[in-house]
């Protein structure tokens, strides 16, 4: 199973994440481009999913379900991302040479950069193209992901009578959301974008030179932390914050935020000095995305704390929103940033039955 896949069939874009499970299908446009043929958000319960791997297959499988019902889409081809610590994407420079004879080699190099028994892996590779640092060499960037983390869900979504056709990494599924924007080109050459993502338990971490991934983090920071943070200020069971701050953000206690504006900023300047360690080309602007990154003043805060550019990657209207199908077109568009990676994930097609 490949973890890039080129475009072919339909499929559904899956986002499993901490909180909750984002579905997208997307169809070709009469025009050009693409329009949004399915869309749903379904709310998982804490410790469902624990740092991506699943801890309650039931409580997970049953969302499964829920998610494909309130869409109503029929297809059952799937693509996924996966993320966390059994997650590892870096770009290597090699010797020029065929993708065939890559293929042959890259076991060998993987070995070198990755801290895993390399047959528990599953890897898979892209060429970028010549290395702009060393004559004769190549940037190919590399993935590798754990075997038993891929089982499990393979497992997940049998139960629920899918086909798990692509496994994809979630932070390039949200680059490629953000290339079909066109977000991601907006910089001058040699500068550097962010793509940050913020979700339940994970802020993604992926900057691109002159479009090209260079640096990838994760970091195990997200909306949860906000949600105890109000359950700290107020004494509140979590069910009862995450309600608060999902039906009546303007009642979250000023404290709290604060609080967890603070730990976020911490955690993106972690990411960007270590960035800064080892590339000169400077971050000019960031782009955030899933759902943590709605809440309210977040950007604001952000920006005054780095002292950055930032923006949030609105997928729509570039994907055209229908009227007539079995989605809320207006919410749907409100929730466009937490939409990204279940909609870069329904770019793919997956491997070819």
């Amino acid at each position: 199973m490949s973890l890039f896949a080129g475009k072919g069939k339909p499929l559904v874009g899956l986002d499993i994440g901490a909180a909750s499970i984002k579905l997208a299908e997307l169809r070709d446009g009469s025009g050009g481009g693409y329009v949004l043929e399915a869309a749903a958000i379904e709310p998982l319960p804490p410790g469902a999913i624990v740092e991506s791997a699943i801890k309650d297959a039931q409580l997970v499988g049953e969302a499964v379900r829920r998610v494909l019902d309130k869409a109503g889409t029929t297809t059952r081809r799937v693509a996924i991302g996966v993320s966390g610590n059994a997650v590892i994407i870096k770009t290597i420079t090699l010797p020029e040479m065929s993708e065939l004879d890559l293929e042959g080699q890259i076991a060998y190099e993987a070995d070198q950069y990755v801290p895993y028994d390399i047959d528990e892996l599953n890897l898979d590779f892209h060429v970028l193209g010549p290395s702009e640092h060393e004559e004769g060499h190549m940037d190919v960037l590399l993935a590798v992901c754990k075997k038993g983390l891929v089982e499990e869900y393979q497992q997940l979504l049998d139960s629920a009578g899918l086909d798990l056709v692509c496994v994809d990494c979630a932070v390039l599924a949200i680059q490629n959301m953000a290339e079909l924007i066109g977000n991601a080109q907006r910089a001058g050459a040699g500068q550097a974008i962010a793509l940050v993502d913020i979700g339940g338990a994970l802020l993604h971490v992926n900057i691109l030179v002159d479009g090209r991934t260079t640096f990838v983090r994760d970091h195990f920071i997200g909306g949860n932390d906000l949600t105890q943070a109000i359950q700290k200020e107020t004494g509140m069971s979590f069910q009862q914050a995450e309600q608060l701050k999902l039906e009546d953000p303007a009642a979250i206690p000023a404290a709290a935020a604060e609080r967890y504006h603070e730990q976020v900023a911490a955690e993106i300047l972690r990411a960007l000095d270590f960035y800064a360690a080892n590339h000169s080309q400077p971050v000019s602007r960031m782009l955030l995305s899933g759902g943590a990154a709605l809440q309210p003043n977040l950007i604001e805060a952000l920006a005054m704390r780095l002292d950055i550019e930032l923006d949030l990657l609105q997928p729509f209207p570039t994907i055209a929103l229908p009227n007539d199908k079995g989605f809320d077109p207006i919410e749907v568009r409100r929730q466009g940033p937490r939409m990204i990676e279940a909609l870069g994930l329904a770019l793919r097609s997956g491997e070819q039955p």
